[in-house]
């Protein structure tokens, strides 16, 4: 039995489980069940909590949030039910409410679909691209 206090997940806040593998298998994981991440695999269960642990939350306050263009991935609470609560997204300068003769903006998430942007609460930055695979791999 672990003396290692879980965390609950960066992401979401969910409360998070340790999946343990059976004895033939040597590796342990915490997952997320609400989001599905995953954090590293370990040999034992306290390892694979204090990894799950050490992980930081990539969300930053929606106030901090690039206007440039710059696409993010926004964190919307949403009101439950079948909407997502996470979107890939940029900020549009070309529509929103005018004021002053200026238009304001709104959170683009596509296909001239908006949201709005005092429901947002958090951003995150996109992660950097993976690395190319290299010749020598094998599929």
């Amino acid at each position: 039995m672990t003396t290692v206090e879980l965390k609950n997940c960066p992401w979401c806040g969910t409360t998070a489980h340790l999946h343990i593998n059976s004895p033939s298998v040597y590796w342990n994981t915490v997952a997320c069940a609400l989001c599905s991440v995953e954090g590293p695999a370990s040999e034992t269960t306290d390892a694979a909590i204090l990894a799950w642990n050490r992980r930081a939350s990539p969300w930053k306050p929606i106030c901090t949030a690039p206007k440039d263009g710059t696409p993010v991935l926004l964190y919307w609470p949403g009101t439950g039910g079948w909407l997502p609560k996470m979107y890939y997204a940029c900020w549009d300068t070309t529509v929103g409410e005018t004021i002053n003769g200026q238009r304001m903006g709104l959170w683009s998430i596509g296909f001239k679909n908006y949201l709005d942007p005092t429901a947002v609460t958090h951003y995150a930055p996109l992660p950097d691209d993976p690395p190319s695979p290299s010749s020598d791999a094998s599929p």
